[in-house]
């Protein structure tokens, strides 16, 4: 048995890989764990790397991919050093195009072995997923740490900026000088007055996380807050038997902090006092109202008042509602489903194409829009990814857009999903959309149902009709 067909009965054994092949080379990457194996057929022998993206901009979110691909390249540089003995090197690098560069780091013309191959993949299964046993400041590599250090220095200032502009655009001013009004500062210390901030009213405190947002008041009451109705007026949830309910206009004010930073955000109460919103670098604490249940009744008046003005508007109108969750699809029939979609809403020439069993959680779609302009009928070109998960899609999964975009030398992107998208995630997609200027859709779950409803032939192929 030639070693050609070795190797692709090896690569058999694994789903989640796309495998190239050409008369002169193999070329295999295992996206789970961030391997690429190059088999040179004429030589017969192996080139094992990882490839790594970074983007040079100087903004917030492209210094965060560029930190996250630092410590991969340092995690994945360890993990080659441990396997092989000896460390990996830079096989190229080369530009994507502005702003963007790969670097591939690992090892060429590495003999043909089979077993080698296997365990390999193996120990990187087994190690690239728990960083915790790694200090990457101990490991072998002290440039590329000096070098991660840096890029987290930068996004820790850039933050602050973005921190102490926000304050100012929205009148806060620093509490450290009213510690005598305030007895919980009184325990802080060797933090910046400019980094704690009150707005006019009272009614919002900002804070670094390096302080605990929990020493305010007893930290033994908190407790995360799980489920969330983010109302007209109100901010609503409810805290074991009790509930909470905060003015809507004071949450967005600080949803906008975190939007600016790029972070995710955790929500907390003492379910009493206040509502702390809680990122990776910075928290915010908001006044509860006093009479929850007042604000839960205004809301439930403004819901129903609205149904009813809707239904009058819709008497012979039938609504359909989803009897399955449509990550109960097969991959293959979510994928179908997805182009029929698409071939229903108007898109040409509409095309599956990558594999089922891509690490993505799903195939790629290619599709024509076209579209009216004063010139006439114009045509762009669009490319589709299909994620069927039951997992919220973060913003890392996302990380390649632009890529896939120039990949594909497409105009635009659309996103089909069976799971919500993080809140990252959606600032990922905004953060992508105004930096290149394209047109980004996205159809998370509960849209895509919706969505659905207006094609109910389209309900009944895949038994997902049900007359509300």
């Amino acid at each position: 048995m030639s070693n050609k067909i070795k190797f692709l009965e090896f690569l058999d054994g694994y789903e989640e890989i796309d495998v190239f092949e050409d008369n002169d080379e193999i070329r295999v990457e295992f996206y789970e764990i961030s391997l690429i194996i190059r088999y040179d057929i004429k030589k017969d022998t192996l080139d094992i790397f990882s490839s790594f993206v970074y983007d040079h901009d100087e903004e917030l979110e492209t210094l965060k991919l560029h930190l996250d691909a630092q410590y991969r390249t340092i995690i994945i540089s360890q993990l080659f050093f441990g396997f092989f003995n000896k460390k990996p090197e830079e096989l190229s690098t080369f530009s994507l195009g502005c702003p963007f560069d790969e670097n591939e780091i690992g090892y060429t013309n590495v003999d043909f072995n089979i077993d080698l191959l296997d365990k390999l993949v193996n120990h990187l299964k087994n190690n690239v997923y728990k960083p915790e046993i790694f200090n990457i400041g101990k490991l072998n590599f002290p440039v590329e740490y000096q070098l991660y250090l840096e890029i987290k220095e930068n996004i820790s200032r850039m933050k602050n900026d973005l921190f102490l502009q926000f304050a100012k655009n929205n009148n806060f001013k620093s509490v450290m000088s009213m510690k005598n009004a305030f007895s919980f500062l009184q325990n802080i210390s060797d933090v910046d007055e400019d980094f704690i901030q009150i707005n006019d009213n009272k009614t919002i405190l900002l804070g670094p996380t390096t302080v605990d947002p929990f020493i305010i008041f007893n930290k033994e009451k908190y407790c995360e807050i799980e489920k969330i109705y983010d109302g007209i007026n109100y901010f609503i949830s409810s805290v074991a038997e009790s509930h909470i309910a905060v003015n809507k206009k004071l949450v967005s004010i600080c949803k906008n902090l975190f939007f600016d930073l790029g972070e995710d955000i955790n929500y907390y109460t003492d379910s009493n006092t206040m509502l702390c919103m809680k990122g990776d670098s910075f928290w915010t604490i908001i006044m509860l109202i006093k009479n929850p249940k007042e604000c839960i009744i205004n809301e439930h008046t403004l819901i129903k008042k609205m149904h009813k003005n809707f239904n009058l508007c819709f008497t012979n109108f039938k609504f359909y509602k989803n009897n399955i969750d449509l990550y109960k699809l097969t991959a293959e029939e979510f994928e179908h489903l997805c182009k029929k979609f698409l071939d229903l809403k108007g898109f040409k020439d509409v095309r599956l194409i990558g594999k089922t069993t891509a690490a993505d959680g799903g195939r790629d779609i290619e599709a024509f829009e076209e579209y009216n302009t004063l010139f006439g009928v114009e045509k762009r070109k669009w490319i589709f990814q299909c994620k069927r998960t039951d997992k919220s899609i973060s913003k890392k999964e996302l990380s390649d857009i632009h890529m896939l975009l120039d990949e594909y030398n497409a105009d635009c992107y659309g996103l089909l999903s069976t799971s919500s998208l993080s809140p990252s995630a959606i600032d990922r997609i905004n953060t992508i959309r105004k930096k290149y200027n394209k047109l980004i859709q996205y159809y998370d779950g509960k849209n895509l149902e919706i969505e659905l409803e207006k094609y109910p032939q389209l309900m009944e192929i895949y038994n997902l009709k049900e007359i509300i």
